[in-house]
């Protein structure tokens, strides 16, 4: 039997240096970047429940559920794993968001790791959360790729 729930804080970053390279086809930058995480976190708690996804957020207002990149990372593994039962996400944020430290894809990629960690047949975070991770959305897949590795 997987848990029921489970808790992670997902950590911000900052960014130590920073360099656009060439254009891809797709329209997008390749970065070359260095990062370091630090002691500011915001903590995700997910909890299964009988059906759908839900997302409460307590502190700085994020904007709309569908645009949040936590809400996104997990119907993007409920598609991909096949989960059979619904989930509510609970998203206390102490990030300021905006501010370049990299919160939405933290909290991204902290839902991607509680969430295999509780599947019935994890995905073991790669491949198919790296593909996920890695699509194309600019710097937060630099990010959200290594918010799912564990700290060092």
């Amino acid at each position: 039997m997987t848990a029921r729930r489970a808790r992670l804080a997902a950590e911000a970053k900052v960014n130590l240096g920073l360099r656009v390279l060439d254009r891809e086809p797709s329209g997008y930058h390749r970065l070359e970047t260095l990062f370091a995480r630090i002691d500011l976190a915001d903590e995700i708690v997910v909890e299964r429940t009988a059906a759908g996804c839900t997302l409460d957020v307590q502190g700085a207002d994020v904007g709309p559920m569908e645009r949040n990149l936590a809400y996104r990372a997990a119907l993007a593994y409920l598609q991909a794993s096949g989960w059979s039962t619904g989930l509510a996400i609970a998203l206390t944020k102490r990030i300021p968001a905006g501010g370049g430290l990299g919160v939405g894809s933290a909290d991204a990629g902290a839902v991607l790791r509680l969430l295999d960690a509780m599947a019935p047949a994890p995905m073991a975070t790669a491949p198919v959360l790296m593909a996920w991770a890695s699509r194309p959305m600019a710097m937060e897949s630099v990010w959200l790729a290594s918010a799912l590795s564990p700290p060092a």
